[in-house]
């Protein structure tokens, strides 16, 4: 599935140009912070940061592999992150709301056997449930 999404990445010179644009803005403002906070210019980042951009500008076709390469690895970090987030909610939300509510008893699904029908979890309904008219509203 991570695969078909790669090879349906758009190269189009629009995104292409967008790529430049933003990647090299971000580079280029990275080092911009990097002098205003810590005094020293970065002029590697600075320079890949205005090649992009000018590349970007003149001719986008250059920046198709890098693209490539850097639409890849965000998808494939995307995917990572998702499970990683979604195990997170799970392990830290769910489970100890889970076993607060098992500690008090509290049972959401009804899993017990009525006595009228044994070692059933069918729930027995009144003879007002069989009316015809009931399916005409059913909300």
């Amino acid at each position: 599935m991570l695969l078909s999404e790669i090879q349906k990445i758009k190269s189009t010179d629009k995104e292409l140009r967008e790529f430049g644009f933003v990647v090299g803005g971000v580079l280029i403002v990275y080092a911009a912070l990097l002098a205003w906070r810590h005094g020293v210019w970065n002029f590697w980042i600075a320079g890949i940061g205005a090649a992009l951009v000018v590349l970007g500008l003149v001719f986008p076709p250059v920046l198709k592999p890098l693209q490539k390469i850097w639409m890849a690895a965000a998808l494939a970090m995307g995917w990572v992150m998702s499970r990683v987030i979604l195990m997170g909610i799970f392990f830290v939300i769910l489970t100890p709301l889970a076993l607060i509510l098992r500690v008090q008893g509290k049972k959401f699904l009804q899993k017990r056997t009525s006595a009228l029908i044994e070692k059933s979890y069918w729930n027995l309904r009144g003879a007002e449930t069989n009316d015809p008219q009931r399916c005409e509203r059913q909300y």
